[in-house]
C-alpha cells in the first residue's frame, strides 16, 4: 500500500513529500517529475503566483543510482517565493540577520469559503497565516510530485491514466459515445495510448481536431482507424497507392490524394480555411515567465541605474552627445542579456534558469515522435547554452547564424528537414530570413 505525507507552506522555504510503499528497484525517471508539475502550473484558472515559481522536485532520499531502494521517498520542492517572504516566514524566533522581504502584518480576518477560520479555531491561532500558509493551492505542488511517482510505478506494471470531459454543463456526451477531443493523441498507431484508446469498445466514435489532415499518411491511417478500422483498407496496400518513394525507400511525395478525400468523405466533416477565416481569434502566443536569479538582477539594476542617469541627463539638457547615446544603447543591451543569463555578459557564468525551462520545454514537446522545433533567439551565446543541455539530452540539433559560411547554410537547413535525428534547428535573426519552417511544427 502506498502513502504519502506532505509538509510545508505555501510561502516558506518549501514543500516536502514523503512517500512510503514503493517496492524497490523501480527506475526513477525525474524530467518525469518535471513534467508533471509543469503541467500543474499550465493548468486553468492559475495565479500570478506561477509566474514566480519554476518546480522541480528534488529526491533527498530512497533514491540511489536511479532507483529505489525500498526506503520512504522523500522529496523537496523549493519555493523560490521564499527570498521575498523571509521576514514573515522565518522558523527562529526572531528573522536572521540578512533576512528579506518585507514583515507582512498578522491577518485577522478569516476568508470566506477557505479553512482560515475552521483551522484558526481548531488551533487557537491568532494569527491565521498560520492557516492560510499551509491550506494553500500551492501544498498541492507536493501531491503532484507524489503523484508523479505513483504513475510511474503504474507504468512499469503496464498501467497507462487517461481521462476525458463527458459533459460542460448542460451539455453531456450521449450514453455509449466514445469521443477522442484531441486526434494528436491517436495519430501514432505505437504510442501505449493509441492501443488503449482503441480497445475501447463502442458503437459510436468521434474525433475532434482543430488540425488539418496531420503531416504522414500513417498518421491519417491511425486516426481513421479509431474511427472506421475498415475504411482505408489494409494499410501496406493504401501506403503503396499513396506514397511516393525514391531508391532508397525514403517517401519524397504522395500522389492521388483526391481519392482518399472521396474516401473519407461518408465520416468525414470538415470545414476549410475559407469557410473558418471570418471567425477565426487573432494568433494566440504562449509566454512562459521565469525568475531571475539574483546574479542576473544585480547586473539588471547596475545597468538599469546607468539608463536612468543618462535619461535625466536628457530630460535636463534636451541633449545627447554620440557617447551617451552609445552607453545608453549598450546598458540597455545589457538589461536585455541579463534576463536570458549572465553567460551572454561575462562569457563565464550561468546564473539564469531560462536556458534549464527550455530545455525542459523541449523534452516535453519532442516526446512525440516526428516533432520538430525552431528556436529562435537574438543572442548565439544563448544558443551555445542550449547547444550545451541539448548535447546533454543527446537531442539532434543544428546552429544556424551569421558567422556560417554561405556555402553551409543550405546544408543546415536540409540536414534539418530530411534528417529524422535533428529534432531542433536554432537560429538567430540570421535564420529568419527565407527559412521555410513548413518541416517544423513547434516555433
Amino acid at each position: 500500500m502506498l502513502r504519502f505525507l506532505t509538509a510545508g507552506e505555501s510561502h516558506g522555504q518549501g514543500l516536502v513529500a514523503i512517500v512510503e510503499g514503493l517496492p524497490a528497484g523501480l527506475s526513477i525517471d525525474t524530467d518525469a517529475m518535471t513534467l508533471e508539475l509543469r503541467r500543474r502550473q499550465g493548468g486553468y484558472g492559475r495565479g500570478r503566483r506561477m509566474v514566480i515559481e519554476s518546480d522541480r522536485a528534488e529526491v533527498l532520499s530512497g533514491v540511489r543510482r536511479g532507483r529505489t531502494t525500498g526506503a520512504p521517498v522523500a522529496l523537496l520542492v523549493r519555493n523560490k517565493d521564499w527570498e521575498n517572504w523571509q521576514n514573515t516566514m522565518h522558523v527562529e524566533p526572531q528573522a536572521p540577520a540578512g533576512s528579506t522581504g518585507a514583515n507582512r502584518a498578522a491577518v485577522v480576518r478569516p476568508r470566506p469559503g477557505h479553512a482560515d477560520l475552521a483551522g484558526a479555531l481548531k488551533y487557537d491561532h491568532e494569527d491565521i497565516r498560520d492557516v492560510l500558509e499551509r491550506a494553500s493551492a500551492r501544498e498541492t505542488a507536493a501531491r503532484v510530485a507524489a503523484g508523479a511517482l505513483a504513475r510511474q510505478l503504474l507504468a512499469a506494471l503496464g498501467c497507462d491514466l487517461t481521462s476525458h470531459i463527458t459533459g460542460i454543463g448542460a451539455v453531456t456526451v450521449p450514453a455509449r459515445t466514445h469521443v477522442t477531443f484531441e486526434a494528436c493523441l491517436i495519430k501514432n498507431w505505437n504510442t501505449r495510448t493509441a492501443r488503449s484508446v482503441k480497445r475501447i469498445a463502442s458503437p459510436y466514435a468521434i474525433v475532434l481536431t482543430g488540425t488539418p489532415l496531420e503531416n504522414r499518411l500513417e498518421e491519417l491511417v491511425s486516426i481513421v482507424e479509431f474511427v472506421d478500422k475498415h475504411r482505408l483498407g489494409p494499410t501496406f496496400k493504401f501506403l503503396a497507392e499513396h506514397q511516393i518513394r525514391d531508391e532508397h525507400g525514403k517517401v519524397v511525395g504522395y500522389r492521388d490524394l483526391d481519392r482518399i478525400g472521396k474516401t473519407l468523405a461518408p465520416v468525414l466533416i470538415r470545414r476549410s480555411k475559407s469557410q473558418v477565416l471570418t471567425e477565426l481569434p487573432e494568433r494566440l502566443d504562449k509566454n512562459f515567465f521565469v525568475p531571475m536569479t539574483f546574479q542576473q538582477q544585480t547586473h539588471h539594476e547596475e545597468n538599469r541605474e546607468a539608463v536612468a542617469r543618462i535619461v535625466a541627463k536628457w530630460r535636463r539638457y534636451k541633449f545627447l552627445s554620440e557617447a551617451d547615446q552609445r552607453r545608453l544603447m549598450i546598458a540597455l543591451q545589457n538589461m536585455r542579456m541579463s534576463c536570458d543569463s549572465t553567460y551572454l555578459l561575462d562569457h563565464v557564468t550561468d546564473y539564469g534558469v531560462k536556458a534549464d525551462e527550455l530545455a525542459t520545454l523541449l523534452g516535453e514537446i519532442l516526446e512525440q515522435p516526428g516533432t520538430k522545433v525552431v528556436v529562435f533567439s537574438q543572442w548565439l551565446r544563448m544558443h551555445e547554452l542550449l547547444v550545451r543541455r541539448l548535447d546533454k539530452k543527446r537531442i539532434g540539433h543544428v546552429l544556424f547564424h551569421g558567422g556560417v559560411a554561405s556555402s553551409r547554410r543550405k546544408d543546415l537547413v536540409d540536414q534539418f528537414r530530411e534528417d529524422d535525428a535533428c529534432r531542433v534547428f536554432l537560429a538567430t535573426d540570421a535564420g529568419g530570413v527565407g527559412l521555410n519552417l513548413q518541416h517544423a511544427s513547434v516555433v
